[in-house]
């Protein structure tokens, strides 16, 4: 399984005024599992997921480019 890259999620969060730490609050886990996450070491959950998507307003034909773009 290929990388996953994560930079548009921490883009998005920041120009929302979000930290990590924030982005972790609004997912509803620890920063340290969000950073866990963001290293590949395991993936998000649906559940995670859909927090964020939500908080951030993501559009639900756009997330696969924040939560499944490879990283190149």
């Amino acid at each position: 399984m290929q990388p996953v890259d994560y930079s548009n999620l921490l883009r998005r969060a920041q120009a929302r005024g979000l930290t990590q730490k924030g982005l972790a609050a609004v997912a509803g886990m620890a920063e340290s599992t969000l950073l866990s996450r963001l290293d590949g070491c395991s993936p998000f959950t649906t559940r995670e997921i859909r927090r964020m998507v939500d908080w951030l307003e993501i559009p639900p034909e756009e997330i696969g480019v924040y939560f499944f773009a490879e990283k190149v």
